[in-house]
């Protein structure tokens, strides 16, 4: 998954997340919205998480591809 995609989809997941903080600091009118309001929360948070753990992998895939590169290149040196 592209890390551009992952970065915009997490500002979008933190203006949803900031707007329902907000619609609760207001006040709702029933429970059951107020329910419905922290179950949207609750995805929201394993979104994001699961998002950091895609990252994370990006991330260690990225280091192991640099290692290997790397290791090829001081293979194919030619000695002086």
């Amino acid at each position: 998954m592209s890390l551009f995609i992952i970065h915009n989809y997490q500002k979008e997941l933190k203006n949803m997340r900031e707007n329902l903080l907000e619609n609760l600091a207001q006040g709702v009118d029933k429970y059951e919205e107020y329910k419905y309001i922290l179950g949207k929360l609750h995805m929201i948070d394993m979104c994001q998480q699961e998002l950091s753990r895609l990252l994370e992998q990006e991330e260690k895939i990225d280091d192991e591809n640099t290692t290997r590169a790397r290791s090829r290149k001081s293979k194919n040196r030619q000695p002086f």
